[in-house]
């Protein structure tokens, strides 16, 4: 694991330097760690021939901050989804990019390649029956994997299928050749079908994204939404991520509001507990007054009686 200690993270340097030392780290990360977990379920048997891979986006740790970059993969080791998983998988595989390079540099510094990594996951899936799940940038690497490892279902909720201009900052000039061969998704189609693509439809980004993949076959479920990444409370995940492919198939090709959606999934009491916690998170990641946020529990507690 990284060299780097609590106090660093906290120092007062300027953010030039600061963004230098957070390059050193990631790059420290990315060479000595695997960035990849592998869990088994308890009990897990042969008659359960699932195995399910989690790809984690570039909000793993966000805002880009030392502090953060400590914190989320160093002190807490994260992976997203770790807490949400599929029901019916025996084998568990989590992976992050902790470059933050939509994987386009791989994962580690043995598998440094999309290629690599395809390999890699082939191995780990053999015998198995696949399922992929991310967001953002991890959508985008649920879709590029999911569809070479012909996963049987692939959940991407707001993924990328098109890396433009904007993300093309990130790569040194020797890299831009690998951005420009993967950078349209839609050139690596081969089951379109097999895409569950969750899409907030009011939000531009993911409206140009939905624009140049809406007429390939991909299932879309839309939703009246600004949000990037999920587009709907996080309380329906499990309901959602344990459906079959024939319900999910009802849920295609039309356009939701968030809230009666998750009525929909959860109940009108599951879906006030959830904007609960949704507005506890707010709190912490400081988007919403602890005052603001009492005032709207207490009130969201009343109407659940």
């Amino acid at each position: 694991m990284s060299s780097i200690k609590p106090h660093v993270a906290r120092a007062c340097v300027t953010s030039k330097e600061a963004s230098r030392i957070l390059s050193d780290e990631v790059n420290r990360l990315y060479a000595k760690d695997k960035n990849c977990l592998i869990e088994y379920s308890e009990g897990a048997s042969n008659s359960s021939p699932y195995c399910i891979i989690y790809f984690s986006s570039d909000a793993i740790y966000y805002p880009n901050t030392l502090e953060n970059f400590y914190e989320q993969l160093i002190r807490k080791n994260k992976y997203e989804w770790y807490h949400t998983r599929i029901n019916c998988g025996a084998k568990h595989i989590f992976i992050r990019d902790v470059k933050k390079h939509h994987y386009l540099s791989g994962i580690n510094s043995h598998l440094d390649t999309l290629e690599k990594v395809t390999d890699f996951l082939r191995a780990e899936t053999n015998g198995y029956k696949i399922i992929t799940l991310g967001s953002s940038s991890g959508g985008y690497a649920a879709v590029f994997f999911g569809q070479k490892l012909n996963a049987e279902r692939i959940y991407c909720f707001n993924g990328q299928f098109l890396l433009n201009v904007q993300y093309f900052w990130r790569f040194a000039d020797i890299e831009k050749s690998i951005v420009e061969r993967y950078s349209n998704l839609k050139n690596f189609f081969t089951a379109p079908s097999k895409i569950f693509y969750f899409h907030s439809n009011r939000s531009p980004l993911d409206v140009e994204q939905f624009n140049n993949i809406k007429k390939t076959g991909v299932n879309v479920i839309s939703f009246n939404s600004r949000t990037h990444s999920i587009p709907f409370l996080k309380c329906c995940l499990p309901v959602v991520l344990n459906m079959d492919v024939r319900d999910l198939k009802t849920l295609s090709n039309k356009r939701y509001v968030p809230w009666f959606f998750s009525i929909k999934m959860v109940g009108l009491r599951g879906t006030l507990i959830g904007s609960c916690k949704e507005l506890q998170r707010l709190v912490r990641q400081g988007f919403l007054t602890r005052t603001w946020n009492n005032a709207l529990i207490i009130w969201l507690l009343l109407l659940i009686g």
